[in-house]
């Protein structure tokens, strides 16, 4: 019997905690187990969440790399440097997906309109390219922004969101898993008038054609998963019985753990955060990472050879139609509108343009922003001078940092002028719309005579002896936009907030805070692990107790056991925990995994257009909406963070 191989393109990393507490893989290991599989590629389809997305690919591209030197090595041929990152893909023959898993809902459904039952449709999507990708962050941002939290955190994806922006065939879409529409309507059928199955039959194959016409004819797939479970086996039939050959099918094994024994590990992950009414057992038994092999003995009573083979073969198709990508993008330069400023650049005509040869191309070029970069200096210059000032100092002072800004815009290719202006602004609305007050400085930006004449800061570097040399803030050696930190008075930060915002809308854009992700720690894995297994919590006491902190972290859980080449390992901490062994694996499962979505405390980008051109919307359980991404993937995917 030869079973063909597959791709996996329905799993779920500790992303998915975000929204419900639900899985303890994580992308790196998702990625490197199907390929020990021998899987010919693995998707990442959290629920509705994109946030793994940046990292999995950046240790997929790592993986690639490793493994086809590995497989250079394994031939006896030199690896070539000069590949592409595509090229070295084909050869290890392996693919990373992303993708998502959302919730169908009717259009309208909110908070206020959602009554008890409510159905909320799984449904599966799988970008082909980066527009693809583009629509997954439209998609989710649409459901994230209309989000509410009732027990759980519910994010409706509307039908009619999925006709305004799946364009082109970007997409490929599956029913997902038995909570999907087909899956809920075979359900209803089952548990209703027996009279009443043509009615449920219809809902379902009007379903599929709707999906089907909107994707596209090879964009969009039945998919069935292996299980023992009776509702899984009786739908997966009567799919096959009614759809097969009108529509293509496909098997996912939706993972929400990696490996069959990990069930207990997670069982009791799930156990110690679930409402007493969530089923985390037989609904779960069969949710892990498995081989053709092992999913065809799931399935092998009702589906014979060959259709489990074309299965296997769809899976792969869909994971041929799906290109690599990357989601880094070069930092864009946020832009504010051009005021009205008074031309008070006389004050330079006395400079000897000769030995001043950056101011003078400041004060002649034909570039926009670098034109009105300078004029602001001017004003600022004038605004600020004191006849005390040795003026020749102040001049040579400028210079350096044109010479610093337009070197650095060169190399990067970006208008640092803009960067200075945009700034600039931002500094008027916080001191005159927001009425906040704005700290004199903070880090390096101090050092940077620019940014006092442009009232960023609020301290002459020139005068002050401790300010740090202005090549900390800016040098041409070190090409890249300059960070500006800004401190406001805490209690008018939402004010601030919304005052910036307003005005980066009214141009097209907006302002966003950045997301955080609360990881478990030490001591939080240890009471979370306990309260899964149910360990008394005099138990957890006395080994948290243990747990030393050392510049305000706490060791981790492996420091404590076995110590390290700077930590001795803990006696009586190993002693005790030895006498629960599955405290200890659950623990150091959960250790670090993420579980939670936070807002950073003063993190935010501003954009000039939509923001999903670089970031989705996310939104915390206390309704403020946040990026979908971190700080650093934040930057990595075109965004500049302002502290």
């Amino acid at each position: 019997m030869n079973i063909g191989t597959y791709s996996s393109l329905h799993n779920h990393t500790e992303y998915s905690n975000l929204k419900l507490i639900d899985s303890i893989n994580r992308s790196e290991s998702l990625i490197k187990y199907a390929y020990e599989l021998g899987l010919k590629g693995v998707a990442i389809t959290d629920h509705d969440s994109l946030s793994a997305h940046l990292k999995a690919i950046e240790f997929y591209e790592n993986f690639i790399e490793q493994k086809y030197k590995e497989i250079c090595a394994a031939q006896g041929i030199e690896p070539n440097d000069n590949l592409s990152i595509e090229e070295k893909i084909k050869v290890v023959d392996f693919k990373l997906v992303l993708g998502n898993e959302i919730y169908l809902t009717r259009d309208g459904l909110d908070e206020a309109t959602a009554a008890p039952g409510e159905p909320f449709y799984h449904f599966i999507l799988l970008a082909k390219d980066k527009e693809g990708h583009k629509q997954l962050r439209q998609l989710s941002s649409r459901a994230w922004e209309r989000a509410w939290f009732r027990a759980i955190l519910r994010t409706p994806t509307y039908l009619s969101d999925l006709v305004d922006i799946v364009k082109g065939g970007h997409l490929v879409a599956t029913t997902a898993c038995i909570g999907g529409f087909t899956g809920k309507m075979f359900m209803n059928m089952r548990d209703d008038d027996p009279s009443q199955e043509s009615y449920y039959l219809e809902r379902i194959t009007n379903f599929l054609n709707w999906t089907r016409e909107l994707f596209g004819m090879n964009n969009f797939f039945i998919e069935l998963q292996p299980s023992f479970n009776e509702d899984q086996i009786e739908y997966n039939k009567f799919m096959i019985e009614h759809f097969w050959g009108n529509f293509n099918f496909t098997f996912a094994t939706d993972s929400h753990y990696l490996k069959k024994e990990d069930r207990g590990v997670h069982k009791a992950f799930l156990n110690s955060k679930a409402s007493k009414d969530r089923e985390v057992d037989e609904f779960y038994s069969a949710a892990y990472m498995m081989s053709a092999e092992e999913v065809y003995s799931y399935m092998k009573d009702y589906i014979d050879i060959d259709k489990f083979n074309i299965m296997a073969a769809n899976t792969n198709k869909i994971k041929d139609m799906c290109q690599y990508y990357t989601l880094k993008q070069d930092q864009v330069v946020t832009k504010v509108e051009y005021e009205p400023v008074d031309d008070e650049t006389s004050i330079f005509d006395d400079v000897d343009f000769e030995t001043h040869p950056y101011l003078h191309y400041y004060l002649t070029t034909s570039d926009e922003a670098d034109h009105y970069f300078i004029q602001l200096l001017a004003k600022g210059f004038c605004e600020k001078y004191e006849p005390e000032w040795d003026f020749d100092k102040y001049i040579d002072r400028l210079e350096e940092e044109l010479w610093t800004i337009h070197e650095i815009s060169k190399t990067i290719g970006k208008s640092l002028s803009d960067y200075f202006i945009s700034m600039h602004k931002m500094i008027d609305i916080i001191w005159n719309e927001a009425d906040s007050f704005v700290g004199p400085s903070r880090g390096s930006a101090g050092a940077a005579l620019s940014n006092y004449l442009l009232g960023i800061t609020q301290m002459d570097p020139l005068k002050q002896e401790l300010v740090l040399p202005v090549w900390r803030f800016l040098h041409p050696s070190r090409p890249d936009l300059p960070d500006i930190d800004i401190d406001t008075e805490s209690s008018k930060r939402v004010r601030v907030f919304k005052r910036v915002q307003d005005y980066f809308k009214k141009l097209g854009g907006n302002l966003v805070n950045i997301c955080t992700f609360g990881t478990e720690g030490t001591k939080s894995a240890l009471k979370t692990a306990a309260r899964g297994l149910n360990i008394d919590d005099d138990v957890i006491t006395y080994l948290t107790s243990m747990i030393p902190n050392e510049r305000g972290f706490d060791w981790t859980l492996d420091q404590c056991y076995y110590g390290d080449d700077e930590h001795t390992a803990i006696k009586a901490f190993k002693e005790e925990i030895d006498n629960y062994p599955q405290l200890w694996e659950l623990a150091r499962t959960i250790e670090g995994l993420v579980t939670r979505l936070g807002v950073h405390a003063s993190g935010v980008v501003a954009v000039n257009c939509p923001f999903t051109e670089y970031n989705s919307y996310m939104k915390t359980s206390k309704g403020q909406i946040v990026s979908a991404f971190d700080l650093h993937d934040s930057e990595k995917m075109g965004l500049k963070v302002i502290k």
